[in-house]
């Protein structure tokens, strides 16, 4: 018999298996059952979008990096006073940026400040993003993960939410925009219009330059953006991140009219003081706590070794926690390791920077293999040319110029660099810049800013670095050649330049001037040592002292003193050196050191002649061996201000020439320029070189004529001071019989004022002069 809810059916060959049926002979009964498949709510449905490993708390995120007690207590207050709206400055803000270098400690903040907000109610979700980590490096699951957490501490929020699931349970797998919308937005909004509201409204993403595509990470902004700017819901975003070019580009193109508050982990943040509480406090756990303590010597660490360790960091925190991690390792002794993070005892197998490395490469590892070539010549570019890091007096933009990069080609090598280095406009101050006479103002350059002073420990040491390895000595022999390229390049078109200053023409092209100053100083700062490479001797031996004499004071006058600096720093600075190396250099380079040399006295010879056609300008000349000679200690004296009043005309013919009265340039005062008169005093003396142009009896006389002279005419502005005295005695113990030079010192000695050295020399001179 057919029982209700049975069908007969006849059996078919080979029947493999049936389910919920009965076989009987030839037939079999198949019981039908109606089953109403149980429906998953909309939640719990989200559960499977969501990154658990991303929550401020989870388990896989354990002992995540948080703030050092008493550390970070200024913006740790700021950011929760933006939080809680007591701040009147950020009280209109949804969105805060903190952002910093690399290892700057913006995660341990973000880490704080959840499990702050979390204890007070007050956080409504958080998103650690992690390069390393698969679940957490990508933005997919960025507004689900937000949102169910906000659904966990907001049940009215959660049911609205179950709702919008349950209907559409695909929703997580949409854009971006949509999930904002649909799962975050949509849920608000409805609860918004019952008057239903929670305490919890802080969201915070952490890393946002840790999620791998650039493209999102700009996508996640600008859906925020919109929300924010949108609709006036109480909810705010905390985003931490590095400053990386497309996130902060990002942020700039929106405008989100006083929306946006920014806070950046630099030195107005006490990062110094934070980062030394934090050294102190972790050596005297190791003190406390380690078992070889009782090894250790006292007092540990040495003061000297923190304040160095404080100033190493840079203000970053990731440098720090490194050495700590290292030096307080349990199985070796911390004395010892501070020791190898010191310099003072090999590292062996150690790795003392691993932590710190892997960051490093991590960030030259995103950048083209071409592009890391010229950031590592422009970066290396300072500390070679000043034997120094003096990063903040160096223009990046000079020093494109003599790489022969394109306008613009510095700034996108250092677009992806944020983390470690910046560019930025810097006013030097007018007593730290003795580059023109006149400093009022300063001067501005754009200067490169490195954020980590251990990053060059990292890029000298070759086992630390690898492919990033900078060998100093081959890309100063690199640097050389293009110096010295660039300056043979700029004697073209200089003198035109120069010119065009003198004349108080309209002239832009000042970054080529720069340019040619810091190519000079590059130069002469590693003479010394590029000359042990052969190949650079005929380079050297190429460049052309008195072409390059000529084209600077062919077209110098008395403005491009104040305006250009490499005229006065050739002249002053390099000159000088460059002889004294080749000099010191000796037999190695006797041949470039006498082809130069001669070159010099050619230009020399011809300068000098033309200075003995005048009596004021040989008295130049005369000075210049009297400050050399006698070393008086006021040779800055008054030289330059009384002789440039007493005969101005005269200037400009000797600022075109050999400029003598210009001051010095590596200090900027009226100082004269001992080490250029010291060559020029080389040569005068010395007959062999100057023949007809050497200093003599006839000559000093002239000297001695001059101040005489200045004195006769303008009184007021010889007063006979020690310096005036001094020369004038030396001039006339060395002057010749002059019949001009009698009768000018029989008249002083009437109206001089009252100055016995002066008038036992005029007296016996006199007599000498038996007339």
């Amino acid at each position: 018999m057919d029982m209700p809810g049975e069908k007969p059916m006849t059996a078919g060959p080979s029947m493999i298996s049936v389910s919920n049926s009965v076989i009987t002979g030839g037939t079999y009964t198949q019981h039908i059952v109606n089953e109403i498949q149980r429906v998953r709510p909309g939640f719990e449905l989200l559960r499977e979008a969501i990154a658990p490993s991303a929550f401020h708390n989870s388990g896989e995120r354990f002992d995540p990096p948080k703030c050092h007690p008493n550390t970070r207590s200024n913006v740790l207050q700021k950011i929760m006073d933006w939080i809680t709206d007591q701040d009147p400055d950020t009280k209109g803000a949804m969105i805060m940026w903190l952002y910093g270098a690399a290892g700057a400690g913006k995660s341990a903040i973000a880490q704080t400040i959840a499990e702050m907000c979390y204890a007070q109610g007050l956080l409504a979700g958080s998103f650690f993003f992690g390069r390393s980590d698969p679940t957490r490096n990508h933005g997919r699951p960025l507004f689900p993960t937000l949102a169910y957490q906000m659904g966990l501490v907001f049940p009215q929020f959660r049911q609205k939410l179950d709702h919008i699931l349950t209907h559409d349970p695909t929703l997580p797998t949409r854009s971006l925009a949509t999930q904002l919308t649909a799962i975050l937005l949509q849920p608000l909004l409805a609860l918004a219009s019952e008057k239903v509201s929670s305490p919890a409204h802080l969201f915070i993403i952490d890393g946002l330059d840790e999620c791998l595509d650039q493209a999102v990470q700009c996508q996640i902004l600008e859906v925020i953006f919109t929300f924010v700017r949108t609709f006036g819901l109480r909810l705010k975003f905390l985003i931490a991140s590095r400053p990386e070019h497309e996130i902060t580009t990002t942020f700039n193109a929106f405008q989100l009219d006083g929306r946006l508050s920014r806070i950046a982990l630099d030195e107005d943040y006490q990062s110094y003081e934070d980062i030394q509480q934090f050294l102190i406090d972790k050596f005297q756990e190791i003190v406390a706590t380690h078992p070889f303590r009782h090894r250790l010597p006292s007092p540990w660490p040495n003061p000297d070794d923190l304040r160095h360790l404080v100033q190493k960091s840079s203000g970053q925190f990731v440098y720090a926690s490194t050495i700590i991690k290292y030096v307080g390792g349990s199985k070796r002794l911390p004395h010892h390791r501070l020791d190898v993070i010191m310099q003072l005892r090999s590292a062996g197998r150690d790795l003392p920077f691993a932590e710190l490395d892997a960051l490093y490469k991590h960030i030259f590892a995103s950048l083209d293999k071409a592009d890391v070539v010229l950031i590592l010549l422009i970066i290396a570019f300072p500390m070679i040319c000043d034997r120094n890091l003096t990063f903040a007096t160096c223009d990046v933009f000079a020093i494109g110029k003599i790489l022969a990069l394109d306008p613009g080609e510095v700034e996108m090598l250092f677009c992806d660099l944020a983390s470690v280095a910046v560019l930025k406009e810097t006013i030097i101050e007018a007593e730290k810049d003795f580059s023109r006479i006149e400093q009022a103002k300063g001067r501005e350059v754009t200067a490169l800013s490195i954020l980590h002073a251990s990053l060059f420990d990292f890029l000298q040491d070759k086992s630390r670095s690898g492919p990033y390895y900078l060998d100093v000595q081959a890309v100063r022999l690199e640097l050389v050649q293009k110096c010295i390229c660039f300056i043979n390049i700029c004697l073209e078109n200089l003198g035109e330049a120069l010119l065009k200053i003198w004349l108080d023409e309209s002239f832009d092209d000042l970054e080529n001037a720069d340019a040619h100053f810091e190519a000079l100083k590059c130069f002469i700062n590693n003479l010394d040592r590029a000359l042990s490479a052969p190949a650079l001797h005929d380079d050297i031996s190429s460049f052309d002292i008195a072409m390059k004499f000529n084209e600077i004071y062919a077209a110098t006058g008395t403005s491009t003193v104040e305006k250009l600096r490499h005229t006065l720093y050739f002249r002053s600075e390099f000159l000088p050196l460059f002889f004294d190396i080749l000099n010191y250099l000796g037999q190695s380079v006797v041949s470039l050191y006498t082809q130069h040399l001669s070159s010099f006295d050619s230009v020399l010879s011809e300068y000098i002649a033309f200075y003995y056609t005048d009596v004021h300008l040989t008295f130049l000349l005369t000075l210049v061996d009297y400050v050399v000679t006698e070393h008086p200690t006021n040779s800055s004296g008054d030289w330059s201000f009384w002789y440039i009043e007493a005969f101005k005309s005269l200037r400009d013919k000797d600022t075109r020439r050999l400029a003598l009265l210009e001051p010095r340039y590596s200090d900027g005062r009226n100082r004269l320029p001992f080490k250029y008169y010291e060559h020029i005093q080389r040569y005068l003396a010395d007959p062999s070189r100057s023949g007809a142009h050497a200093l003599n009896g006839d000559r000093y006389a002239a000297g001695a004529r001059s101040i005489l002279l200045m004195y006769k005419k303008k009184p007021h502005l010889v007063r006979f001071d020690y310096a005036q005295r001094n020369f004038l005695v030396f001039a006339l113990e060395r002057a010749s019989r002059s019949k001009e030079l009698v009768i000018l010192c029989r008249e002083a000695l009437i109206k001089i004022p009252y100055r016995p050295d002066v008038e036992q020399a005029m007296e016996n001179y006199l007599r000498r002069a038996d007339l």
